[in-house]
Parts: C-alpha cells; structure tokens; sequence
C-alpha cells in the first residue's frame, strides 16, 4: 500500500487515498463464562484493532492463539493513507473450545429474535458506533465504504438503512470524523464466497434479462440520503 499511494501520489497529486477496513463485531456465546469473554478480547485485537494499529501508528502486534503471531513496523504508512474506510455488516458469537480440538468457535447468532438476514448474519447496528469511535483513533477522515444485508423480500432492508443511519446521526453528535455513507449495494451483486444467491441491491437484478428493478428500500435511501443533504446544508447555511 505504501508504494502504491507513492505512486499513486506522483501521478495524482490531489488523490485521496484510503484502504477498506472490513470489522467485525465480537461477543460471548456465554456471557458469564470468562473464557468466552477473553475469545473476544483477542478476536477483536487480531481482526477489528491491528490494520488500525498498522496505519495509525505505523507499528502492529497482534496474536491469535495458540501459535499464530503477527507483528512488524512501517514509519511510513501513516502518510500513506488520507481516510480509512469501514466495511460492516455483522457480529460473530465466540465460544472457547470449538469443534476439533479447536480453541474456539464462531456463529451469527439471533439473540434479541430479530431475524438473520438471508444469508444468515447477525443484524446489530448498535454494534457499528463503538467500532468507529475506535476506527477514529487512527486519527485518520473515515468513511463507511461497505454496509447493507442480503434480503431478497426486502422486508428489513427499510429498517436495516434507518438504524445504521442514525447510528452515523450518533457519531456525528460525538464530533467522529465519519465523511459519509455507501451502501452495499446499488444493485445486486455477485458475492466471492456465497456466488449470486445474497440480494444485496436496492435495486434488484434479473440474472437471465440484466434488466434492473428498484425495491421499495431504494426510496428510503433516496429520502435518507435528501434529509441528510438537507441538514448539512443548514450547517453550512449557518456557518
């Protein structure tokens, strides 16, 4: 990345130049068990907080037991890098001892009986604010570059968009440095690891014809996105 924004920056001089941070949520399987509670910590270090590390401090440690150690040093990533961006959809429950002599284990789980989304992820926009606050740390513009859920009936896609959207309102109030939103995504995708079944898009795509239909939620979007225009106009306005 470092000799790619070099050279990125020789030939583009204005170029903004970020990466895209994919996080995760983390918690215990069993609440009240301590092993599970320290799966977490560790999960979270090793996945969520050593690219953070890497490109706020241009050093990075981290550890995955039992025998998986990663560490290094680059003074000069941060320069490297003019926004972070954050990709989030979900939250992994961690339980210790998995299967196979394994020392842990990881399941989307639906504790609060919402519904998983249809390819079976955790829906908890509550989990994103903590994860940016600690994105913010790498003293760096953030911008969320992925975030949405597959939902072909587009039945909780409305709600999904509204609850990620106030949770930004939040970061907002808090003086985050979060530069703006892009969901995932405009119109349904091919997914490297579940092929063309997710249904991502506000707008959906027949696979035979190309041809491209918008669901409700692509309304929502629209009308998010106005009001936020709006507000940020007012700002400005008042400035």
């Amino acid at each position: 990345h470092e000799a790619a924004a070099a050279e990125i920056r020789a030939a583009v001089p204005g170029a903004a130049i970020g990466v895209a941070h994919n996080v995760m949520g983390f918690a215990p399987e069993r609440p009240g068990n301590p092993f599970d509670r320290l799966l977490v910590k560790v999960g979270h270090r090793f996945y969520n907080r050593t690219l953070l590390d890497a490109f706020g401090e241009g050093r990075w440690s981290a550890y995955l037991p039992p025998f998986t150690r990663l560490s290094g040093k680059r003074p000069g990533l941060p320069a490297s890098l003019d926004f972070l961006g954050i990709n989030y959809y979900s939250r992994l429950h961690l339980r210790f001892l998995g299967d196979g002599g394994r020392i842990g284990s990881f399941a989307y789980r639906d504790p609060r009986g919402r519904g998983l989304t249809d390819n079976g992820w955790e829906v908890v926009p509550g989990a994103l604010l903590p994860l940016l606050r600690e994105a913010a740390s790498s003293g760096k513009p953030l911008l969320v570059t992925e975030n949405g859920l597959a939902d072909a009936a587009d039945a909780k896609r409305v709600a999904f968009l509204e609850e990620h959207v106030a949770v930004l309102a939040e970061a907002e109030e808090e003086g985050l440095p979060v530069h703006g939103y892009l969901h995932w995504s405009l119109v349904d995708n091919f997914e490297w690891l579940d092929g063309w079944e997710p249904r991502f898009g506000l707008l959906e795509l027949d696979r035979e014809t190309l041809a491209r239909r918008p669901r409700p939620s692509s309304e929502a979007f629209r009308g998010l996105a106005a009001a936020y225009l709006a507000r940020s106009r007012a700002v400005s306005a008042g400035r």
